[in-house]
């Protein structure tokens, strides 16, 4: 819910800024929103990567290594993986 109210208060900042701006400088605050549009994009890609890859892989109990759930046997050291 946080996030979702600090997302209409930043759009409504933005507004703000276009509509009080010169002319000329709705390029640059439109350059400027999209770079931190861009940053937060990386951030939560990142983010979600890890939570999809702890969702389906476990780490082996001998090698350590990351291993898909459903493996029987580790893909690095050979040895059976107990279920």
């Amino acid at each position: 819910m946080a996030r979702w109210f600090l997302g209409v208060i930043a759009g409504a900042l933005i507004l703000a800024i276009i509509f009080s701006a010169p002319a000329q400088n709705v390029m640059m605050v439109w350059l400027v929103m999209n770079l931190i549009m861009l940053i937060d994009m990386i951030l939560l890609q990142g983010k979600n990567r890890k939570k999809f890859q702890s969702a389906k892989m476990t780490q082996c109990s001998f090698c350590a290594e990351l291993i898909q759930k459903q493996a029987k046997i580790c893909k690095h050291c050979k040895e059976a993986v107990a279920q």
